[in-house]
Parts: structure tokens; sequence; C-alpha cells
């Protein structure tokens, strides 16, 4: 595996489809060498009853699919889920572990509380996408538009991750574009100059709506890791969905089909 790899597992979006149970073969091949005794020992039924006595659902924990992932064990919740650095029953069983108890709780309250910063921040709420899709009948519609566009600046995805429909809708209740207007300056006959750099692991062009105003900004994201391509179009501003620049990339979110003159201006 080399670097490039590396990362992409270090910081690739979760879903919760990625999740298995935990079942006894697996719990048998496991290293448990590092767990304190007697818990080392136990076999998977005893294991399950000491952390069913101490409250968790043992149904809820699973397991990444992905064996060369960083992290592998979680806590699935209604609405957080939750990393377990460790299935250690002493671990899980001190006040700090049965804290993953609690978050389940946490996340309801936060969105009830309209915190969508908070619910949907990407080192709280590993699997933002999936509890966006589950619950965005429980964000009012005139919240839901901001709601997904705090998650968008925090999560680490392309917009392929979403259900089409959904985003179409998302995108439609979008009711200020004072972001577009100041891109004014910047047009020319209502028109604004916009680049994307594609990589290996990029949402292809035509499923794509994130570009930059930087031609830097699109180098960096297509060079990262290895020679990508960087398109360069044009789109009008009453085309524009919207304008995003918290993470200082000049980002525009842009249709497709809303774009003209699309050209190939590096790589192959």
């Amino acid at each position: 595996m080399n670097f490039s790899d590396l990362y992409f597992q270090a910081n690739k979006q979760f879903f919760l489809n990625d999740l298995v149970p935990l079942d006894k073969d697996f719990f048998a091949e496991m290293n448990r060498s590092h767990w304190e005794e007697p818990y080392s020992l136990m076999s998977f039924e005893k294991w399950k009853e000491e952390l069913e006595s101490n409250g968790y659902d043992v149904n809820r924990i699973r397991r990444s699919s992905h064996p060369e992932g960083l992290r592998q064990f979680f806590y699935v919740g209604e609405y957080w889920t939750v990393e377990l650095q460790i299935l250690d029953p002493s671990w899980l069983t001190t006040e700090f572990g049965l804290g993953y108890l609690r978050a389940d709780e946490l996340g309801r309250e936060l969105l009830e509380q309209k915190n969508y910063t908070m619910y949907f921040f990407s080192e709280n709420n590993l699997f933002a996408i999936d509890y966006f899709h589950k619950h965005v009948d429980k964000i009012a519609p005139e919240d839901r538009y901001e709601a997904f566009k705090s998650m968008y600046i925090h999560c680490n995805y392309g917009f392929d991750a979403f259900d089409q429909a959904l985003l179409k809708q998302v995108f439609s209740l979008n009711e200020t574009h004072e972001a577009i207007k100041e891109l004014h300056e910047l047009s020319e006959e209502g028109y604004i100059t916009v680049y994307r750099g594609e990589g290996a692991r990029s949402t292809g062009i035509e499923s794509a709506y994130s570009w930059t105003l930087s031609r830097d900004v699109a180098r960096r994201f297509a060079h990262h890791f290895e020679r990508g391509r960087v398109y360069k179009a044009k789109v009008h501003l009453n085309d524009a969905i919207d304008y995003i620049d918290e993470r200082n990339e000049k980002e525009v979110w842009v249709r497709y089909s809303d774009l003209v003159d699309v050209e190939l201006i590096e790589g192959e």
C-alpha cells in the first residue's frame, strides 16, 4: 500500500453499508493478547454477557468490512455511530467507555436543537451522509439546505455519495444567492470561469458539482498524489448553485448541464 492509499484510507468517508456484524468466528480469530485478563481469555458468549450486563446492545457493535482501514469497530446508533477504539471490556466498561452509550442521545439532542454544524461535524459524526439521508425529513425544509451545506463543509466526500433526487431537492431549497452576488465583478456578460481538478479517485466530471475559481486549487486536487486532469469551463451566475469559500478553495457549486465551453486543459 503506497502513501496515496494510506492517505485515502485515513480520510475516506464512512458508510454504514461498510459495517458488518461481529460474529463468533471473527471473535475467535481476533488478536486479544493485548486485552487485560481475564477478558483476553473470554469466549464470545461470555464477552457478550459482560458487555450486556453493562448496558451495551452487542447487536449494535459492528466491524468494518475493510480490514485495511485504520478504524475497525463501531457502535451503531439511531442518530450517531461512534468508533470503538478497542473491544476489551476493561476499557468499554470504564466511565469513559460507557460514554459510547450516551452518544446517540447527544446526537438526537443536537438534531432536535437544530445544531447542524455539531451534528454533522465529521469528527463527531463519521457517517454523516447516511444520517443526513436517514433524518432529512426531521430537518425543517427552510433549514435543509443550510444543514446540507454545513455538513459538506466539514466532511470529506464527493457528491456522488448522495442520492441524486435528494440533491436536486436540497439545491432547490437554497433561497438566497448572496454568495453568488460576490462574483459579479469577476464575470463577463454574466459568465465566470471555473476549473475542476480530477484525480484517480475523484467523482467523474459529469457527476461533479464542485468547481473552483482558482486554477491553482484545481491543479492541487488533480495532482495531489499522481498526475490528474484539470478542466476549464464557464457558467452563468444565474445557473450557479452557491459559492463556498469557508475552506479557502473558492468553490463554486454548479450542475454539469449548466456549464459551457468545457475543455480539458491539463492531463489526458
